[in-house]
């Protein structure tokens, strides 16, 4: 399960970066609510997850595969979108993370 693996990662990036003003959320679009409260029950972690069970959120992303990460900057642009699940994601979303933060705030 790539989310059984991603947690813990992102978990560990939201505590190097959380201090500086970064956020991670994550969206659920389990039907049911239950579903994603047992896997954050065996899984926890301290950045946000929302339950979007009507799609709300997912309709206006429009992720082409699940779990789909999105890197949006200060200015809420999506700058960069990683399909799917990789190891080496986590590089990636570090990388990403410090350049934005090196370009400022937006004016």
């Amino acid at each position: 399960d790539p989310c059984r693996e991603e947690f813990p990662e992102l978990e560990a990036l939201y505590k190097e970066f959380r201090d500086r003003g970064v956020e991670i959320v994550a969206v659920s679009v389990d039907r049911k609510r239950e579903n994603a409260e047992a896997f954050l029950a065996k899984h926890p972690v301290t950045f946000a997850v929302v339950h979007d069970n009507d799609h709300g959120i997912a309709d206006r992303f429009k992720p082409r595969a699940m779990p789909t990460a999105y890197v949006i900057d200060q200015a809420g642009i999506v700058r960069f979108v990683h399909l799917g699940y990789q190891r080496e994601y986590l590089a990636k979303y570090r990388e990403e993370i410090t350049r934005l933060l090196s370009e400022g705030p937006t004016p």
